[in-house]
């Protein structure tokens, strides 16, 4: 029901229709002074853009504008998240009926469809919008919709990325992996690791692969997190060059977000500990990753693959908990404890639930009892379950993967277009010590 009823709506001039807390005042703008003749100064009495504390202004006042909502059904009401005061809930008789999320001043609304009148209704009378139904871009993003689908990417952006660079789209080789296998041998003869380039150069590039990768696209997640750290060299510039080839080809993929009856949240998570330990996992919801992160770890000191282990799903069981908060609020649903977790490493299962003794380092202690906290009784919000290494969809943030295992990978997260079949997480259960 809800899933094929959404519209997005945009509050003109957005800032304006706050008011200042405080004085605020500028000098008179170029062109201004017949307007205001004579004057040095002028007080700013609306909330303006470039103002440190003009977004939380003008929250306070769509917060204070929401409070006065009165849905069209009996025995409703308009909750805010208490996990993330930017999304609320529209209940009726404790059911759910809608949803909306605010960001700056585009809102998402979701629900029925005598909510989702309703409401823009009444969010027009207060301030002068803009409403789409079933928006095609939102936030940067492509949106499509088919069969209780929704496909979420960025083709739009990249389009414009190639522009952006000069880039002939007809002149640009296929790329079916976010890095090469190897160094290129003219990259070898051209010496491009000792040749230092500007900063800008690199930033650039990085920049709109790190907006991708965090949205749309975890399969390049692992390459932009290694390639951030690495120097200002023509060799950086060369991978990164390649990674936007590697999306240009693939641009039409994206993350699919099928309709589901049952949607539980599951956590996979995996380490590498090589020179340094890159850590990553992904979180799903039901079938349709909704969160992942690959990132370098260096608030601990990890010594063994158990301890770079124990760092990622300290890092990601986290941020694990804090979603599930954010769903539990915005369902209405009543999602018992525990949250299933997966990891490839069993001995990490041993020392978390006491079966193995081990000196642990200090730094690592309070890390240490808050994990077992989470994954042990009496307090137990978590459950550990172990899953086989070649099938735990969190090495696609951890490691280097051939297109073939990149593209297997990419079929555990639903990356892929509208006519790509669904894959439901429960098939990877039959890997695991959890009976699906």
């Amino acid at each position: 029901m809800l899933l094929q009823l959404i519209r997005s709506a945009d509050i003109k001039t957005a800032f304006l229709n706050s008011e200042v807390n405080r004085d605020i005042y500028l000098g008179v703008p170029e062109g201004f002074e017949k307007i205001f003749p004579g004057a040095k100064v002028l007080k700013v009495n609306k909330a303006i853009y470039g103002a440190v504390d003009s977004p939380l202004r003008f929250f306070l006042t769509i917060y204070s504008t929401l409070q006065q909502f009165v849905g069209p059904d009996p025995n409703s009401e308009l909750i805010q998240n208490q996990a993330d005061i930017c999304s609320f809930t529209y209940l009726v008789n404790n059911q759910l009926h809608g949803c909306l999320g605010i960001h700056c001043d585009d809102f998402y609304i979701t629900g029925t469809q005598s909510f989702l009148t309703a409401f823009c209704e009444f969010l027009g009378t207060h301030y002068t919008i803009k409403v789409k139904t079933n928006p095609q871009k939102f936030l940067g993003c492509d949106l499509s919709y088919t069969n209780g689908s929704i496909l979420l990417n960025q083709r739009s952006f990249i389009d414009k990325l190639i522009s952006k660079l000069g880039w002939n789209p007809d002149n640009i080789r296929p790329a079916y992996s976010p890095a090469p296998l190897a160094i290129p041998a003219d990259w070898k003869q051209a010496d491009y690791a000792s040749k230092n380039v500007p900063a800008t150069d690199i930033l650039k590039l990085l920049g709109a692969l790190i907006w991708l990768s965090t949205r749309s696209r975890p399969d390049i997640a692992y390459h932009v997190s290694v390639y951030a750290a690495m120097p200002h060299t023509e060799l950086t510039l060369a991978l990164l060059r390649f990674a936007i080839r590697y999306v240009f080809t693939t641009r039409d993929q994206g993350i699919i977000f099928h309709h589901e009856s049952d949607c539980q949240l599951s956590l996979f998570t995996d380490a590498a500990l090589k020179i340094s330990t890159q850590s990553g996992g992904v979180v799903y919801f039901g079938s349709t990753p909704i969160y992942w992160q690959s990132v370098k770890q260096q608030q601990y000191v990890n010594s063994s693959t158990v301890n770079a282990e124990m760092s990622a799903l300290h890092l990601m069981s986290t941020t694990y908990l804090y979603i599930a908060a954010i769903i539990h609020y915005l369902t209405a649903a009543d999602y018992s404890y525990p949250y299933q977790v997966f990891v490839d490493n069993k001995p990490l299962q041993h020392r978390l639930h006491g079966r193995r003794q081990f000196t642990e380092v200090p730094d690592r202690i309070p890390k240490y009892y808050e994990l077992a906290n989470w994954f042990n009784e009496p307090n137990q919000q978590l459950k550990l379950n172990h899953i086989q290494g070649k099938h735990n969809p969190a090495d696609l943030f951890t490691k280097v993967l051939s297109p073939s295992t990149i593209k297997l990978y990419a079929k555990y997260i639903n990356l892929g277009t509208l006519t790509t079949r669904p894959f439901n997480v429960k098939s990877l259960f039959q890997y695991t010590d959890l009976q699906a």
